[in-house]
């Protein structure tokens, strides 16, 4: 009996170590629409969620608590990611804060405002 309740406690601690915990959604040639990456960083941040930005890691690569719904919201949206368990993660922010690689992570907890500015007398839209 003893070693039956050991099993299945050993195999439910497994379980719960592969898990997949943060999604990453990199921005180096393995990403397929760059653009809509950078619309489902900005989509999770509008939607309260916090985000990382990898500075000059595979391409200034996101990351983010792993969710089915944000999952999701990455194959509609066509944007390449990557599901990474807990220690797939805290190997690339090992990999990061090695003081001899040019690398950062910025912790974004809002969407940034955007605005476009053009002089009035040059309105891009308009011809002359």
């Amino acid at each position: 009996m003893k070693i039956l309740a050991f099993v299945i406690i050993s195999s439910f601690t497994l379980v719960l170590q592969v898990r997949a915990a943060y999604v990453l959604i990199p921005m180096d040639t393995e990403q397929k629409n760059h653009l809509k990456a950078y619309g489902v960083a900005y989509w999770i941040l509008k939607n309260g969620i916090n985000v990382d930005w990898l500075l000059n890691y595979r391409g200034g690569s996101f990351a983010f608590k792993h969710a089915d719904v944000l999952e999701q919201e990455c194959q509609i949206r066509g944007v390449s990611y990557e599901v990474l368990a807990d220690g797939q993660y805290t190997k690339i922010q090992a990999e990061i804060a090695n003081p001899e690689v040019n690398m950062d992570i910025v912790k974004m907890e809002k969407a940034p405002k955007i605005a476009v500015y053009a002089p009035p007398y040059n309105l891009p839209w308009m011809t002359r």
